[in-house]
């Protein structure tokens, strides 16, 4: 008689004895979610309706995670859903003020040895450079709405209207360019086909004045949901604004 040999990998296991073979899969054992204790109403649970289509490899939603958790948990608390990423970037508002200004090592050396840093520079003109290391981009994102004691603006949706536009208002620096994104879409369905576009994108630029202002569409199927956009001028400076959309 033939051995029966096995191989166990990390989501399978395979046994085969000569031609033959045969595999079962690993399933790990299944852990109730301690934060909707597997209701169904959480986007990131597998009880939720929606669960396997939001996860497909080609879905418009682009997968659940952990960040819809964190939305249901405000929900489940009585709390306008995002609450938790206004209170996060709250917080990190509030660390960057009690940053000091970043110096680098050369800049820390030449004024420890000034004498010497003159020497070296020369006859450069350095009232040009300086002027160039006087840019700090600026970004403040807001709206022109009723606001929340939470933070959260309010926009009145028009009774009976098949779709409507707000805007974001944006104060930064004369010209600068704004890159607008949004995790909340809207769709149109043509010829029986369904298309999803967020409710914000492209990029504008500010004014000679440093103010600017973006369009948002709003649609009946974002009635009683909390939406939000963002302003990126790069990848560490962005703002953004929650708004919840009402009746």
């Amino acid at each position: 008689m033939g051995k029966i040999k096995f191989n166990i990998d990390k989501d399978k296991i395979s046994f085969s004895k000569g031609d033959g073979k045969l595999t079962k899969p690993i399933e790990p054992p299944h852990r109730v979610c301690e934060v909707c204790n597997d209701d169904g109403k959480c986007l990131n649970n597998i009880n939720h309706p929606d669960y396997e289509k939001n996860n497909e490899d080609d879905s418009f939603f682009g997968g659940t995670d952990l960040y819809d958790c964190a939305d249901y948990s405000d929900v489940l608390e009585g709390k306008p859903k995002g609450s938790w990423m206004v209170n996060w970037y709250k917080n990190i508002q509030k660390s960057k003020e009690n940053e000091e200004p970043y110096e680098s090592a050369f800049v820390k050396w030449s004024k420890r040895f000034p004498l010497i840093f003159l020497l070296l520079i020369g006859c450069v003109d350095i009232t040009s450079s300086e002027s160039k290391s006087d840019y700090i981009p600026v970004l403040d994102v807001s709206m022109i709405l009723p606001i929340t004691d939470d933070g959260f603006y309010v926009f009145d949706y028009p009774n009976q209207s098949p779709s409507s536009y707000t805007s974001v208002v944006y104060k930064s620096t004369p010209m600068e360019r704004v890159f607008w994104y949004s995790d909340d879409f809207f769709t149109i369905i043509h010829w029986g086909r369904e298309y999803h576009y967020p409710i914000i994108n492209y990029s504008t630029y500010t004014a000679e004045d440093s103010s600017g202002k973006q369009m948002i569409y709003v649609s009946p199927e974002h009635i009683g949901d909390t939406l939000s956009v963002w302003g990126c001028i790069n990848d560490e400076l962005c703002d953004g604004v929650y708004f919840i959309v009402t009746d």
